[in-house]
């Protein structure tokens, strides 16, 4: 995989980097991580905090990839949102 991205670097530097991210979580559910390692990844990956929701409990996980207290309150949610179930 990482061959092709190289290549695709050359043609498009995005469609390159796109290519890492997938790259990046097939490892991951490769290696049979849970959510919180794929939440974690995303936040980590995008700069952002990342969230789920799955029966009833939230998950949230900061850029750093550390979780996010109940303490600093819930995240602000997006415009877009993804379940888990």
């Amino acid at each position: 995989m990482h061959q092709w991205a190289g290549k695709l670097d050359q043609l498009d530097p995005q469609v390159g980097e796109a290519w890492r991210i997938v790259a990046s979580f097939d490892v991951l559910i490769a290696r049979g991580v849970g959510l919180d390692g794929l939440l974690r990844g995303a936040a980590v990956l995008s700069g952002t905090v990342a969230g789920a929701e799955v029966r009833g409990r939230t998950t949230w996980r900061d850029p750093d990839g550390r979780p996010v207290t109940d303490t600093a309150g819930p995240p602000p949610r997006g415009s877009r949102r993804s379940h888990a179930e």
